[in-house]
């Protein structure tokens, strides 16, 4: 038997032993938890500096500086503030597409972090930024341990960007090719006697048609990538004829500041990327059902089950969303959110396409009193939407001379107004203006409460405008009277929106580019500018948090509308009526919607004079003034269009579409026109162009 005192030794070594293992794990879980912390930060340092990188290269900086960027990111993320040492980098021109041919860069920070950038551009599809990450930590503890001293930490990130410089003002998104088929199977075309100004470049992803009786100006690039068939080099014989100087729009020679445009049609050895799809969020549809408009002036926003089928009269849409269930057909008439001025200068547009809406008004002396003299006035329309005051440009000045006699204006409404003021000025028109707030509220109105909710009807517009029959002009009317009492303390010029304050900017100058052809045509509304000038109305006015603001991603435009079509139907704009909208900043610019599953088997089209094939899609045409501020997004489906004269937007956003056609070019009657540059002009706007996703982690 072993003696008690024979065995106290044999605690020390236990307890001995017990301290090297607990001393073990707590060293373990020292340098477990600083590895663990470094490759955390490390992980979120990549991360950073891949979408760095791809945010970079994707908004049009070269390389060398988004990789610079990109890498000086990561070291300030990981606590190194000096610069890290890189070798040079440079993405060579590509010769096929996709790209699956990696250039890599290698950079070392000051701690030994070694950093490895790669790139993979794969064209249309976007360029991948991978990081690539890893460094040697010293353990405090384990290597008592008799282990290795050192671990290495790694972390890796990619992101995708998609190239914002190749959103077109065209793109067919369709890699088809007809292979020697009819003309109108191409994604991409121009046929017989169309005559489009584009400015802008055009982009397909497979098929590019030029017809020889085509007559296509295009300021900017045609580029052309190959499709998923074998694609025979087009007939771009008339296209390369007549390519224009960007951004001007002009004929070569270009002046300073402005390019030619080229055709990039992957001839040899080099081959262009075309477009991508950005993969736009599918909006909801939102607000209430509603009926059909059948007379009515005024729309709302909201969900349309069935087609309206305009037929004649002028429709004001109220801003919002518009979801067209079964399609959306303009037969005739005129359907528009611009808010304009009753007796607009110069081509009134709400009389475009003979809708006669436009309204007007007239002076005249009655009893009461008014500081003896010449006066001019001006009528501005006002309404408010999305929590802000919008006001129209002014409208033309007429004069009256009254002697010790109050002034009544009677006014002929002009759609989607729901209120005027009154701006006057002493002396006639050539004077100073001001406005005159106590002749805001309209008093003696035919309809029973503002905004003359029920007097506004297309019901018969044939004796429009009216000031006074109601009858033969349903559009309503409205009597303001001023008199001399309503000028105390007015003494213009003065702040606008005050008594005796300063009007809204003017329109400006028709859109009719030198040599276009076009009929006399409605002015346009003031250009952006620092508020309260420019435009306080229409597409060019934006506004945040309800107050009135400059332009900016992340604002909003107060009379936008989006057009959104889930499918199956389409839009259908004839030939007979005019359509003339804005889209905003709320939905990014992304004027009319329809979402991947929408190929549009419907409207099925009559056939184009001289062209046989069927055709199913959407069709834009117009009478004489159509135009679609904002972008189109139909990736699934075609645009065709046939039309003369007719589409004049000033700017565009872009279309994006699996096919767009320029078809012939055919007059109101059926008949074709040969005639040269009388088709329409699409300029690109980055002002009014979706914020295209640029850049995300895929890795």
């Amino acid at each position: 038997m072993v003696s008690r005192r024979a065995q106290r030794g044999q605690a020390i070594v236990m307890v001995a032993f017990m301290m090297t293992v607990l001393l073990g794990f707590v060293g373990l879980a020292i340098d477990s938890g600083r590895a663990f912390t470094a490759r955390r930060d490390m992980q979120g340092a990549a991360d950073a500096a891949a979408l760095k990188a791809a945010d970079r290269y994707g908004t049009g900086q070269s390389w060398a500086t988004a990789q610079s960027d990109a890498a000086k990111l990561f070291a300030d993320n990981i606590q190194i503030y000096t610069l890290p040492a890189c070798g040079g980098f440079a993405i060579p021109v590509p010769t096929t597409w996709p790209v699956e041919a990696p250039v890599t860069t290698n950079c070392t920070l000051s701690d030994g972090t070694a950093v490895t950038f790669t790139a993979i551009d794969q064209g249309p599809t976007g360029q991948t930024f991978r990081v690539s990450v890893q460094r040697s930590l010293t353990l405090a503890f384990i290597q008592a341990l008799g282990l290795s001293p050192k671990i290495t930490v790694k972390a890796a990130s990619a992101a995708t960007a998609n190239d914002v410089s190749l959103y077109p003002t065209l793109g067919a998104l369709s890699t088809s090719c007809p292979n020697g088929g009819a003309e109108t199977q191409w994604p991409l075309g121009f046929f017989e006697f169309s005559r489009p100004h584009i400015l802008g470049d055009v982009v397909a992803d497979g098929g590019f048609y030029s017809s020889p009786g085509s007559r296509e100006f295009v300021a900017g690039n045609a580029q052309v990538a190959p499709g998923s068939g074998s694609c025979p080099i087009p007939n771009e014989v008339n296209l390369t004829a007549n390519f224009q100087c960007w951004p001007s729009g002009l004929a070569p020679p270009c002046g300073p500041g402005n390019m030619v445009g080229a055709l990039r049609q992957g001839a040899g050895s080099q081959v262009y990327p075309g477009v991508a799809d950005p993969g736009y969020p599918v909006p909801s549809a939102a607000g209430s059902l509603q009926g059909n408009p059948t007379t009515i002036v005024k729309l709302q926003p909201g969900i349309y089950s069935s087609n309206p089928n305009f037929g004649g009269g002028c429709y004001f849409l109220t801003p919002g969303q518009y979801t067209w269930q079964n399609g959306l057909t303009l037969n005739g008439g005129f359907v528009s959110n611009e808010l304009k001025p009753p007796g607009e200068v110069g081509v009134p547009f709400w009389n475009t396409n003979g809708v006669r809406c436009a309204g007007d008004f007239s002076l005249t002396p009655v009893g009461g009193s008014f500081n003896a003299g010449t006066w001019g006035v001006e009528l501005t329309s006002l309404r408010s939407d999305n929590g802000v005051q919008r006001e129209s440009a002014p409208s033309q000045c007429k004069q009256i001379n009254v002697n010790g006699t109050a002034v009544q204006i009677d006014i002929s409404n002009v759609p989607g107004a729901h209120a005027y003021n009154v701006y006057a000025a002493q002396g006639g028109c050539g004077n100073t203006f001001g406005l005159i707030t106590a002749a805001q509220i309209a008093n003696g109105l035919d309809c029973s409460t503002a905004p003359w909710p029920t007097c506004e009807s297309n019901g018969n517009t044939s004796g429009c405008p009216s000031m006074t029959d109601s009858a033969s002009c349903t559009l309503g009317h409205v009597r303001i009277t001023v008199d001399g009492g309503m000028l105390s303390g007015w003494n213009p010029p003065k702040p606008y929106g005050t008594n005796g304050g300063v009007p809204p900017d003017a329109e400006t100058s028709p859109y009719a580019p030198a040599g276009s052809g076009y009929s006399p045509a409605p002015n346009q509304n003031p250009n952006r500018a620092t508020y309260p000038s420019g435009d306080l109305a229409n597409e060019n006015f934006c506004s945040q948090g309800g107050t009135p603001t400059a332009c900016a991603t992340g604002n909003t435009t107060p009379g936008a509308v989006q057009f959104y079509l889930p499918g199956p139907n389409c839009i259908n704009l004839t030939a007979n009526g005019d359509t003339y909208v804005f889209g905003g900043y709320q939905y990014n610019w992304l004027l009319v919607f329809e979402p991947p599953g929408n190929a549009c088997s419907s409207p099925a089209l009559t056939p184009d004079p001289g062209i046989p094939d069927s055709y199913t899609g959407n069709n834009l045409v117009g009478a004489g003034f159509s135009g679609f501020i904002g972008a189109i997004y139909a990736p699934a489906a075609k645009i065709r269009v046939t039309t003369n004269d007719a589409l004049r937007a000033p700017v565009t956003g872009g279309w994006l579409a699996s096919w767009i056609q320029f078809q012939l070019g055919v007059n109101k009657d059926g008949s074709v026109n040969s005639s040269p540059g009388t088709e329409g002009y699409l300029v690109y706007s980055s002002g009014v162009s979706p914020v295209v996703p640029v850049s995300r982690l895929t890795g």
